[in-house]
Formats: structure tokens, sequence, C-alpha cells
């Protein structure tokens, strides 16, 4: 850790640290991945059980959301020392308030685990999310594409923006002018 990211000393705060592992119960997992099934921890299970364990240790914690970004700060509040951590949040699609919250809490879950040591989280899949290949990114529709003019008359005959989008991403200004050519070239084809 640089020096922005601790403070000078942190001899207290490591001291109280550990008389909050040692004290610490293991952290439920009560909740259950609809997809996957298996069970994880999830954010009120960990609050719940650090809370007061924190207290004890003269701990508190504190995280707070950024710019895409989550910090999550540990402090001994006798002497003020802490320890503090930055990280990137996973990129929101089209920033829908439900997934950014979505992901705020899963970093949270994880920034917590980490700062503190806890021995949590989802079940172990021995690698196997680790081990799966990268997901092919679909080529991007711009007016320059080949396959734009394609698309155009697709759309003009019925299809729409979204099914243009199961191949190729689309931004939102190209899918409006998808449309707009689309519509010219329908207008053109009936007169």
């Amino acid at each position: 850790m640089s020096k922005q990211d601790q403070s000078e000393s942190i001899i207290k705060l490591m001291t109280a640290l550990s008389a909050f592992q040692a004290n610490c119960p293991n952290v439920p997992k009560t909740k259950t991945n609809p997809h996957l099934k298996n069970k994880y921890a999830g954010l009120e299970d960990i609050m719940g059980t650090i809370r007061n364990p924190l207290r004890e240790a003269g701990l508190v914690v504190s995280q707070l959301p950024g710019d895409g970004t989550l910090t999550t700060l540990l402090a001994h509040f006798e002497s003020g020392e802490f320890v503090k951590s930055t990280i990137s949040l996973a990129p929101v699609k089209d920033n829908n308030p439900q997934a950014v919250g979505s992901a705020l809490t899963y970093a949270r879950r994880y920034s917590l685990s980490a700062v503190l040591g806890l021995a949590i989280g989802e079940d172990d899949d021995d690698g196997h999310q680790a081990a799966k290949p990268a997901p092919v990114m679909k080529p991007i529709l711009t007016p320059r594409h080949g396959m734009w003019k394609t698309c155009v008359e697709a759309i003009a005959k019925g299809r729409t923006v979204e099914d243009a989008r199961k191949k190729f991403m689309v931004s939102d200004a190209n899918a409006k002018l998808l449309v707009k050519e689309a519509t010219a070239l329908d207008l053109q084809q009936t007169a």
C-alpha cells in the first residue's frame, strides 16, 4: 500500500484487527444464487456478523462509492490509524440503476471480506469460472461496416434493431440511424 492508502503507523490498527479476527464468528451463507444454485454470504449476513466484533475491537469500517469505484476504509477509532482500498466496479451496461446497485453490493461484499480477512464467498467451484474461455466480442456495427446495408434492409422488411444487436454491438445513436435509414428505404420502396 502506498502512504496515501494507509496512515503512517498501523500498529494499533493491526493489533485491533487481530483481535477482531480472533473474535469474529464465521459469516453464514444464507443466500442462494438462482443461476448456479450455490450458497453465498449476502451483504446483510456480513454486516450483521461483523458489526459487534468490529466495535469491540475498536474498529470502524466505511465504504464510499465514487465514480465507478468503491473505497473501503478500515480505521482504529482511538488512534486514527487507517488503511483503505479502492477497487473499480465492473462496467454496467447502460447505467441501469438496478445493475449499478447490484455491482456495488457485490463489490462491497468482496471488499469487506478482503480488508477484514474474512473467509467467505461463493462456494468453491474448483477454478471452473476462472478456466472458462473469454467471451467472444460482437463486432461493432457502424455505417462503415460491411453488414450495415444488410441490417438496414432487414429492418425495412420488419426485423428490429434488437435482432441486429443479437449479432452486433449497436450504439443507441447507430440504432436510431438504422431505423431512420430503414424507414427511408421502406418509403422509397413503397413509393
